[in-house]
């Protein structure tokens, strides 16, 4: 199993706040290399933690490919083999009712993503969608993009989620299979349906892995994200 620094991923964008100025490409302590692809959000690193900064806006900061919209910012690393990616979700989710991205609903959503390539990769956020002439809705969602197309849609009810709680976020990859959990106390999890990877892209050496930010919203969002981990598996006979 190897896990290598990601040297430089694309052309990243500013401004980036970390206790030490961050160079173009630098990794912000274990947590990665910022990917800033609208050029309007900013990191910060404090203690063992990570912020992001989404400003309000009139334009989405999505992560998803089938809408040709992958304008979110996130801080990853490179990856190989089978892996647990863990991290602790904290902030205000109140997107507001009005959503930047066409067709759809006003939302945040804050936590995991790994990356097969552009078109191929797997989310598990918390997060809340706000519908016209509705209320906010928490939820966790976990979907896969595949070859570029969102294979099913992440669903309020389907894991648990509670707005006044922080949440535990769980990925595991399992050869070709990603398994998803979440937790409301960090150690009770909750499983969710795996999902297949099947697309050829996950076959390559070039996946990565870490936290995001989504955004549709007009408001600002600035998800807060602690006790990142990031490890092999346990081969079965260490289990």
């Amino acid at each position: 199993m190897r896990f290598l620094a990601v040297a430089a991923l694309v052309t990243l964008g500013f401004p980036i706040l970390a206790d030490e100025p961050a160079e173009k490409g630098q990794e912000l302590a274990a947590w990665g290399v910022p990917i800033n692809p609208a050029g309007d959000c900013s990191f910060t690193v404090y203690d063992e933690g990570l912020t992001i900064f989404v400003p309000g806006s009139e334009d989405p900061h999505d992560l998803s490919a089938e809408l040709e919209s992958s304008t979110a910012p996130r801080v990853v690393q490179s990856i190989s083999g089978d892996f647990v990616l863990e991290v602790r979700i904290d902030s205000q989710f109140q997107p507001g009712d009005e959503s930047t991205q066409a067709g759809r609903t006003g939302y945040v959503g804050a936590g995991l993503v790994v990356f097969a390539d552009d078109g191929n990769f797997v989310r598990l956020e918390r997060a809340t969608l706000h519908r016209k002439a509705g209320d906010p809705q928490p939820y966790t969602n976990f979907e896969i993009r595949v070859d570029g197309k969102l294979e099913r849609i992440g669903r309020v009810g389907e894991l648990p989620a509670d707005e006044a709680k922080p949440t535990w976020l769980r990925l595991e990859r399992k050869g070709d299979l990603m398994l998803g959990a979440v937790s409301l106390d960090g150690n009770n999890w909750e499983h969710a349906e795996p999902k297949e990877l099947r697309a050829d892209a996950w076959k390559g050496d070039s996946i990565v892995a870490g936290v995001a930010a989504i955004s549709t919203s007009k408001q600002h969002f600035e998800p807060r994200y602690s006790q990142f981990s990031l490890q092999p598996s346990a081969a079965p006979n260490d289990e």
